[in-house]
């Protein structure tokens, strides 16, 4: 956990790593990084509460990222039921770091993993090319492509499949998309090809 159980101070604001414990900014007191307890007290003379700990929370190193294990019922102190898989793409160095865009997607975190599994509404919503403005499923509707006569110009044209795990499976919590994509001029000229397999890996990864 971040605070310290003394006197609450900010373990990661001014703490600092000695050997495997992590060490209080405030007074001093080390916490093993094995198990959470309190080690040593520099000022109590080798005397250390038996209750003096920090909350240790599993994590895993993969991929360039630190993953920290959560779930809802903690207090049960329930071990990961999945890791996240090592993509040889980036421990070889053949995919590197590129920076990152952000979004805040103001919805419930179920939401994602379900978007990313309906593939039906890629050729309907995602099919006018954002060129023609904001309401995209404007071009699809009769009345809308009477005054818009152009709009067919440019078109995405998906070919999507989604696979989740098999019952029983080893690796229940991954879910496997692929796409292929090709953006057509006039409904028959493609460019902008695209061919992509997304992993899913549990709720948001």
């Amino acid at each position: 956990d971040a605070y310290c159980p003394h006197l609450g101070a900010h373990l990661g604001i001014g703490g600092r790593v000695v050997g495997d414990c992590i060490e209080c900014p405030f007074h001093g007191w080390q916490f093993n990084g094995n198990d959470g307890k309190c080690t040593s007290i520099p000022y109590s003379k080798g005397k250390v509460p038996s209750n003096a700990r920090v909350k240790k929370w599993p994590t895993h190193e993969v991929n360039g990222f630190i993953f920290v294990w959560y779930h809802a019922e903690s207090d049960k102190s329930l071990e990961p039921e999945w890791t996240v898989p090592e993509l040889d793409e980036i421990s070889s160095g053949r995919w590197r770091y590129r920076g990152r865009t952000e979004y805040k997607v103001n919805v419930h975190i179920q939401e994602i993993p379900e978007n990313g599994a309906d593939v039906a509404h890629l050729a309907y919503l995602h099919g006018p090319s954002i060129l023609f403005g904001s309401d995209l499923t404007a071009i699809t509707r009769e009345d809308d492509r009477k005054t818009k006569s152009w709009a067919p110009l440019l078109h995405h044209h998906w070919e999507v499949g989604w696979k989740g795990p098999e019952p029983g499976s080893p690796d229940w919590h991954l879910a496997v998309t692929t796409i292929k994509h090709d953006l057509r001029l006039f409904g028959c000229i493609p460019f902008i090809l695209m061919d992509v397999e997304a992993k899913q890996i549990g709720p948001g990864l």
